[in-house]
Order: C-alpha cells, then structure tokens, then sequence
C-alpha cells in the first residue's frame, strides 16, 4: 500500500480506500457502514504542501464528515467538521468549529453534545474500543482532554499537557510513542490520578508509528 493510502479491510475484503491521510475511516459496529473526512468543496490534497488549496489540512471549516454504506456503494454527506465516530450503530459523533456534534442516523436529528470552539484539530482523535471515550485537543489551552461521550452528552474525565501525544486509548489509560535517538518507548497514563509508566522500549531497529489496541 503506497504511502498516505488508508483502507479499511474486513475478513480481508477491503470496505474502503482513501488516499487522503486526514480519512481515517471508523467502521460502525455492525460493520455496515464506514464514516470519514474529506474537504468540504473537494479541493483536491497536496501532499508536498499539506494543504487542501491554501488552507491548513486540519482547519475544520475546509473539511466535512461522510458516511459511507459499502453493499449499496453510496455516500451520504453528515456536514462540516472532521474525525467522525461510531458510539453506535445510530449514533455518530464529529468535530466541528462549533464543537462536537451528533448525528442520529435513524432520525437525522442533530445534537451539540459539547459547545466549544474548535478551529483545527491538533494530532489524532482516539476512542476507545468500548466506544465510550475520545481524546479532543484544546490548542488554544494547550490542553488534551478525555472525554466520556454519549448520546446524552460529553464531560471531561481527566487532561494532559498538549505535548501528550496519544498513539492509543482505552478505558483504564492512554498510551503514547516516545521517540528518541535510542529508538521508540510505549508509555501509558492512567485516566485515574497522573501516574505514567513505560510499557517498552522497541528496538531501535523497528519504525513503530502506531499502535492497535486488542479488545
């Protein structure tokens, strides 16, 4: 697979294939659908710039969030913002300049799950496997919050400095890659209190860029 493609493969079949590297499709849990990013006006991505056109690759506003249903080969456009995720097989959330949104699929309702004022995006979005955490970056506070998400709302559950940067994340705690000239480390913080321990140092032979958190 070239470098910037991202594909989203089940029981080998491959669902989806991109080669935007802001995609990053998420899979419902039923495995129906698959929701990603794309530019809001279909400017095409440079990848010696990093832009689409003359914006930021992450400027919110230039991106929008779609839903994608393999078996029919159809898209559905959800709107402006970016990261979109399955909490459910109805309910997808996605971060938008105002915020993070959420998109009833059965309905087509929409509900502000969290006010706030976003104008990019800074590093990946995670959630965890049991769909009930996110990770969301507050540049301006400089600040990475981990959220609780449901489809009753969003509260913080603990925060890091915005240097933290998430490779994974589950219920119990986040990970992150340190690389140095000694190679690459896996850390893990607790959600609960600040404790932070190293997992593994990987050799130095080995370019790990991310992890895969097993259920």
């Amino acid at each position: 697979m070239k470098d910037g493609t991202f594909s989203l493969s089940v029981d080998g079949s491959v669902l989806f294939s991109r080669d935007e590297p802001f995609s990053l499709p998420a899979l419902s849990p039923n495995g129906l659908m698959v929701a990603f990013t794309e530019p809001a006006d279909e400017t095409p991505f440079d990848p010696a710039t990093k832009q689409i056109g003359a914006r930021s690759l992450l400027t919110l506003g230039s991106l929008r969030s779609v839903l994608y249903y393999p078996a029919a080969d159809r898209t559905v456009v959800i709107g402006t913002g970016a990261s979109p995720l399955f909490l459910d097989d109805t309910h997808l959330i996605r971060f938008t300049p105002g915020g993070i949104i959420m998109t009833d699929l059965t309905t087509g309702n929409e509900t502000v799950l969290l006010q706030k004022s976003l104008s990019s995006l800074y590093g990946p979005v995670l959630q965890s496997p049991d769909r009930t955490l996110v990770t969301m970056a507050d540049v301006e506070a400089d600040t990475l919050h981990v959220l609780r998400v449901s489809p009753s709302g969003a509260e913080t559950v603990t925060t890091f400095d915005i240097g933290v940067m998430p490779a994974a994340l589950t219920e119990e705690g986040l990970y992150e890659l340190r690389t140095t000239k000694k190679g690459t480390s896996l850390w893990r913080h607790a959600l609960e209190g600040s404790s932070e321990r190293k997992v593994v140092t990987f050799p130095d032979t080995f370019e790990v860029s991310a992890i895969v958190v097993d259920k």
